[in-house]
């Protein structure tokens, strides 16, 4: 599904994040060639994981990941 909407959309895979709350979701994205959020308030949960970044919420995602997609896109 992820492929399809990057083929569909022309999405960047370089510049593009996949955030999720499950490890099958880090997966996914890994496959897609995107970089990766989990997002986990668990720290047990997290130690053994493939993501690029780990956030406890979506705003703390969002505050790590703005500021880089702000200035790469002027």
């Amino acid at each position: 599904m992820l492929l399809e909407a990057i083929k569909k959309y022309n999405i960047d895979p370089l510049s593009s994040w996949m955030i999720g709350d499950h490890e099958r979701d880090i997966e996914a994205g890994k496959k897609a060639n995107l970089q990766t959020v989990l997002i986990s308030s668990n720290y047990k949960k997290v130690e053994e994981n493939s993501s690029d970044l780990v956030c406890l919420n979506l705003i703390d995602a969002v505050e790590h990941l703005l500021p880089n997609l702000i200035s790469t896109d002027i």
